[in-house]
């Protein structure tokens, strides 16, 4: 096994802690030297899928059929969603992942090709690409089920290989629709910004959560991260306490969603990093945060996670930069909601965007925040994110 020579794991200076637990990465392959990095510019490393999408009226109860509206066919996936959100922003975006060689494929690649998004680093391999079947109900609320397809088949060597490309990106954004291995070795070889958005909710490694600047979580996931990163002890000092799991001590993602309330006890008993103050508003009035989710934010640094976002659909999002940091509550903009589909990643690509630009945390969650809120306006994924200057 040869490790890998890393830079930095974020804009800021790696914590010691994080240092050692990275460097216990089980990465093969050459190792990755030092690079420029290349300003604004943005590698997201993720599923490519189509989404097959179809309205309806109410969804059907097992066993029984109904009458839905018009098919649509239409690029997606979350890496794919997030790259071209990056890149309607003004972002210099790269995307890395895979297709498979049947009829989907120029479809899954379409908007990513209009969206002027580098595709070097998208691998075609035999077999099916990812298809995602959308259900879209009478308010734009959905369900989603995903066939990863190509996606299932990128791994760690197909990282290794474009381990410079990574490395030299100022920001890198994983989200979990492709092999465990391959986000950890993403994760590995970053030496600019990290963002993990931890959907769906997979057992990944807690390093890769420890890594995030920031961890970009829904509600739901951010209960099962704190679950899942309680299990490691979360923060570790030096690199012979570091805590390592393997697959079958990680249990299910179930489990630890489960495991969440004892660490968000622990986090609102002792406070040591994190600063206990009422949630701080930011651009105008908003809703009282659920005490849930602002103790799991809180749960989330004092684990050790860089900084962390809450998204909450249409109230908003919560952001805390770190420890020591206010939780700050940032307001969403009253829309009238036609499709929510790849709302969440409109949000992650102009956040990806947003700091490779050099806007600080809270900045970039602003325009993040109205970014999805616009989205959500138009059907589809893709299709609906704005360029800047439809902002």
């Amino acid at each position: 096994m040869i490790g890998l020579r890393l830079g930095g794991l974020s804009a800021r200076v790696k914590p010691r802690w994080v240092s050692a637990m990275i460097s216990m990465l089980d990465v093969g392959g050459g190792g990755l030297t030092e690079g420029t990095i290349m300003a604004e510019s943005v590698v997201v490393v993720g599923s490519i899928n189509v989404d097959l999408t179809v309205s309806t009226p109410r969804w059907p109860n097992p066993g029984e059929t109904i009458l839905g509206g018009q098919l649509s066919v239409s690029p997606g996936g979350k890496g794919a969603n997030q790259a071209v959100a990056a890149a309607r922003c003004g972002a210099d975006v790269t995307m890395i992942g895979a297709v498979g060689d049947d009829a989907y494929d120029t479809i899954a690649l379409s908007c990513l090709r209009l969206s002027g998004v580098n595709l070097d680093g998208v691998a075609r391999v035999s077999g099916a690409t990812g298809v995602a079947i959308i259900t879209v109900g009478p308010h734009g609320d959905n369900t989603i089920i995903v066939t990863p397809g190509a996606n299932g088949r990128f791994d760690e060597s197909a990282v290794r290989a474009r381990a410079d490309v990574i490395g030299r990106a100022s920001v890198c954004v994983l989200q979990m629709e492709i092999t465990r291995a391959a986000i950890r070795a993403a994760a590995a070889v970053t030496r600019g910004r990290l963002i993990v958005n931890y959907a769906p909710i997979i057992d990944v490694d807690p390093v890769v959560l420890l890594s995030a600047d920031p961890l970009v979580v829904n509600e739901h996931e951010a209960a099962a991260a704190v679950g899942l990163l309680q299990t490691t002890g979360g923060r570790t000092e030096g690199a012979g306490g570091v805590a390592r799991l393997d697959e079958a001590s990680m249990g299910t993602a179930e489990s630890a969603s489960t495991r969440a309330g004892s660490l968000r006890v622990e986090a609102n008993v002792v406070e040591s990093e994190v600063v206990e103050s009422e949630v701080v508003e930011s651009g105008g009035p908003g809703s009282t945060q659920a005490a849930a989710e602002v103790s799991d934010l809180r749960a989330l640094i004092k684990a050790g996670v860089g900084s962390a976002v809450v998204t909450l659909g249409e109230r908003g999002a919560l952001v805390c930069a770190g420890a020591g940091q206010p939780i700050i509550a940032i307001p969403a903009r009253a829309v009238e909601a036609v499709d929510t589909t790849g709302a969440g990643d409109a949000f992650v690509g102009s956040l990806a965007a947003g700091l490779a630009a050099g806007l600080d945390l809270v900045q970039a969650c602003h325009r993040a925040t109205d970014v999805a809120a616009y989205s959500v306006q138009r059907p589809g994924a893709q299709a609906s994110y704005p360029t800047s200057s439809e902002l």
